[in-house]
């Protein structure tokens, strides 16, 4: 199998910053024949709700998706904090927009106030609202209140399936219901993320790792601008804002740790990452193994 060669791998590491010539055959390798074929059959969700701290349904189902390789759930309040060190002018709602455009699905859990503005601000938002799917608790079904005459009832008439009520007893339902739309949809998906999209740069960055072991924040940083910039001609003018907010995605998920300067793949991404390759395998894994050993001696 091509995850016992991986694990064979010396992980002895001693990289320039700018990426040689062996280098960018190898990040071209990784991006053109690995990269397009590894995240198209998956599912990308938003998951807002209440506290992260407390056991709610949010926290729930965050953690029996993640059973399932099909579904990848993100926090988005995970990024923020960099996101605003570096847009200093920038505000949540701006924010919240442009990270709902990254993603396939925006699961808002009716659960706490920022949850409530959220759903608010999103259902008037005609691109983000075809994403938007809502959990209110069932206490509020028959409520005169104006986030159930409003954005509630409002979701309900644009679309089914975009409304589910839970309560107490009916969260396993409530999953099975969600398990079987997500996985509806990442079965039929067929295109690969563009690496410009924060989703899609979470999984190209988590093969870079995957495949080096170990590299730089430095080198890192010049790998993905070399593919944007130089092979694949992106504009850059948010590079910061996304390679930032893509790494704190990629720290908060634990797919990836750091020791001093170097970026670590974590178990839990080497073994997701493992799976879905093993899955499809290509003699290309094993050359991309070998030409990243040649550039080490």
């Amino acid at each position: 199998m091509f995850f016992i060669y991986y694990e064979k791998m010396n992980s002895k590491v001693n990289y320039g910053d700018k990426p040689s010539e062996k280098e960018k055959h190898i990040l071209i390798d990784i991006y053109e024949n690995i990269y397009t074929d590894f995240q198209k059959n998956q599912v990308d969700i938003f998951l807002c709700g209440g506290s992260t701290d407390e056991i709610n349904l949010r926290n729930f189902l965050k953690e029996n998706f993640e059973k399932y390789p099909f579904v990848r759930i993100f926090y988005p309040e995970a990024i923020f904090e960099d996101y605003f060190k570096i847009n200093k002018n920038t505000d949540y709602l701006t924010l919240e927009n442009w990270l709902a455009t990254q993603v396939d699905f925006i699961c808002i859990a009716c659960e706490s106030w920022g949850s409530v503005c959220e759903l608010g601000a999103f259902t008037n938002v005609p691109e983000l609202k075809k994403k938007l799917i809502v959990l209110n608790h069932e206490n509020f079904k028959n409520s005169k209140s104006f986030i159930t005459l409003g954005p509630v009832k409002h979701m309900e008439k644009q679309a089914n399936n975009s409304v589910y009520y839970y309560n107490n007893s009916n969260k396993q339902e409530i999953l099975r219901k969600l398990k079987a739309k997500f996985k509806d949809i990442a079965t039929s998906s067929t295109n690969a993320r563009d690496i410009y999209n924060l989703t899609g740069l979470f999984y190209f960055i988590a093969l870079l790792v995957y495949f080096f072991k170990k590299i730089s924040l430095v080198k890192l940083s010049n790998f993905v601008k070399y593919i944007l910039i130089d092979y694949l001609k992106k504009d850059i003018k948010n590079f910061d804002t996304i390679l930032s907010s893509t790494k704190k995605l990629l720290f908060n998920e634990n797919f990836i740790t750091r020791i001093d300067d170097q970026i670590l793949i974590t178990k839990k991404a080497e073994l997701i990452i493992s799976e879905i390759l093993n899955k499809n395998y290509k003699p290309v894994y094993n050359k991309v193994i070998s030409d990243i050993i040649s550039c080490r001696y």
